[in-house]
């Protein structure tokens, strides 16, 4: 018998029965008793959440508030839920979810109180901004009611139990520096610095931002970078996708399957995307192009509500009310530890060639730190195969 796929049928089989009976939840109250419902629910998170912050202010340091306020706006959703199911609910970033499995990896312990059982701080911020799955759930620990949160990396873990299986050590910790001693070179972080004769950098690269009012505090709370991981919050509502290129328009095509409606708003007129992409917009009725225009302003109170828009041509400013906001107007490598080392090109990238290697006899470049023309998974794994090609080309020859 197949253990594995009895397992993952009875699993869907549960996760489906479940989804049924919240939709059927649902239709048997009127629009204004799931008005109630659904503030009920949104009450219940934000006390938690302002007794934490409450707690915060008086003994304890919050690592990354705007995770913080994520975490009140997914609440809302995974309460709901819960009240169904009878159980713990683990929300995936992305549009499924999975109800079942309690997975120990990187489990983290917010009390209602505020405390956290986790004293690395530099690991609970890498934790949360890493995240692939948010795991929400109350439980008692010691008589107290908490907020239990639980954070899985899937991709992540495959790939590092490959690696550690072939003998490699891990060591966590964020690069300050490196620094150059002969053909050695020094990795310093804060915890310790590490001495090799080659380095791979895969430091990868950061969603761009707009840098405008509203969009750090309203972050995970309507604010998004990621339309495949939150876009399933949005069902049936309204949102904006901001900027031109493949990704944007990618991301509104996404969206429109399940918003009612999706404006896709961008600086100039005319897009940058591939053209397939372009003509698939045409197929669907609900997104809007709006050209010329950039964002101003995102606003709400507690969740995004509106954005300010400003013409470009006319300078003209207008509101638009929205649900949500999807930015995707590029990337930014990580690459400031190294930009007094190896030689960046005009947007921070390195200069690496298809081998990887840079200016700096030793050190190597992989994935979107480099400058290349497509940043894709793939594309970053042969990057990291050229990588290690070249590495041992040069550390053995001769």
């Amino acid at each position: 018998m197949n253990i594995e796929k009895f397992y993952y049928d009875e699993q869907e089989k549960m996760i489906e029965e479940m989804k049924r009976e919240m939709e059927e939840h649902d239709q048997s109250l009127s629009p204004e008793e799931r008005e109630k419902e659904r503030k009920k629910s949104l009450q219940e998170a934000r006390a938690i959440m302002e007794n934490a912050e409450q707690k915060k202010r008086e003994h304890y340091q919050i690592v990354n508030a705007a995770k913080y306020q994520r975490f009140v706006y997914l609440s809302e959703q995974a309460m709901q839920f819960s009240k169904i199911s009878g159980c713990n609910i683990k929300v995936q970033t992305f549009p499924d979810m999975s109800a079942l499995i309690k997975l120990q990896t990187g489990c983290i312990w917010l009390l209602s109180d505020g405390e956290t059982a986790l004293e690395d701080k530099e690991t609970m911020q890498c934790l949360l901004n890493e995240a692939d799955w948010v795991y929400i759930g109350n439980s008692d620990r010691d008589g107290k009611n908490m907020l239990e949160l639980e954070f899985r990396f899937e991709l992540a873990e495959k790939l590092k139990e490959h690696v550690t299986g072939l003998g490699v050590e891990i060591a966590r910790g964020k690069v300050k520096g490196i620094s150059l001693d002969g053909e050695w070179k020094i990795v310093h972080t804060k915890k310790a610095d590490y001495r090799g004769k080659a380095v791979i950098l895969a430091a990868g690269a950061i969603h761009r931002k707009l840098e405008v009012p509203g969009e750090e505090e309203l972050a995970g709370m309507g604010v998004s970078y990621c339309a495949t991981c939150d876009g399933a919050f949005f069902k049936d509502k309204t949102v904006a996708v901001v900027g031109g290129g493949d990704v944007a328009v990618e991301d509104a095509i996404f969206l429109a399957r399940g918003c009612k409606q999706v404006y896709l708003i961008h600086r100039r007129d005319q897009l940058r995307a591939a053209q397939v992409l372009q003509d698939a917009l045409k197929d669907f009725h609900n997104i809007t192009c709006i050209w010329d225009t950039t964002v101003e302003k995102i606003g709400g109170a507690q969740q995004v509500q509106w954005i300010t828009l400003k013409q470009t041509k006319t300078a003209e400013e207008y509101q638009l009310d929205v649900d949500g906001v999807f930015i995707a107007v590029g990337t930014v490598p990580d690459t400031g530890f190294v930009k007094e080392l190896i030689d960046l090109d005009e947007h921070g990238y390195v200069k690496a060639g298809e081998d990887g290697r840079t200016g700096v006899s030793g050190i190597y470049a992989a994935g979107d730190i480099r400058t290349k023309e497509l940043r894709q998974i793939i594309t970053a794994a042969a990057d990291g195969a050229n990588c290690v090609n070249s590495a041992q080309q040069d550390l053995y020859k001769g």
